[in-house]
């Protein structure tokens, strides 16, 4: 059994462009299956919504009829879309990360305009800041991560490491 809003989807592209071929052509699908789409549909409802010849293709009144309906309910389903993709969970706030000068300016900065281009509602604040091992980079300025050479213990935050496919150490800081 096909899918039926695919099958509502291929028909109105067909009624839209007045082919099969075409129609198929612009979804990315094989005439036989637009085809198998709209038999499927007619199958259904027990009618013939085209009218087909060798040269032709039209609408019939019963396919105007159901065009109208299948025209709100694709509307209405990429309205629905929408209003989920609009509600989706997108990262936003402040990011402060801190990292050793030469790995900031060579691998971080330049990574940073492709990541606020992603997340538009992140601001980033990057520290390019050298620290000892025993001293909290997160004491007074708080820094969500901090890239380190080595993975060191910062009181009061749990850590872990997270590996990059260069094999970098990360500590998460979280407040417990």
């Amino acid at each position: 059994m096909l899918d039926r809003l695919t099958s509502l989807e291929v028909f109105a592209k067909v009624a839209a462009i007045g082919s099969l071929s075409g129609a198929a052509r612009a979804m990315g699908l094989s005439q036989t299956m637009a085809t198998k789409h709209v038999a499927a549909l007619e199958a259904r409802l027990g009618t013939k919504l085209f009218h087909r010849t060798t040269r032709r293709l039209s609408i019939t009144e019963a396919g105007r009829s159901y065009l109208e309906s299948s025209e709100r309910i694709l509307a209405d389903m990429e309205a629905a879309d929408a209003a989920v993709a609009r509600e989706r969970v997108e990262p936003r706030g402040l990011l402060r990360v801190n990292v050793p000068v030469v790995f900031g300016t060579r691998q971080i900065a330049p990574a940073i305009a492709e990541f606020s281009e992603r997340h538009p509602e992140v601001t980033v604040e990057l520290g390019t800041e050298s620290f000892p091992a025993q001293a909290s980079p997160v004491t007074g300025d708080e820094r969500d991560r901090v890239y380190t050479e080595q993975a060191t213990r910062y009181p009061g935050f749990a850590e872990y490491q997270e590996k990059t496919d260069r094999i970098i150490p990360v500590v998460e800081l979280r407040r417990q």
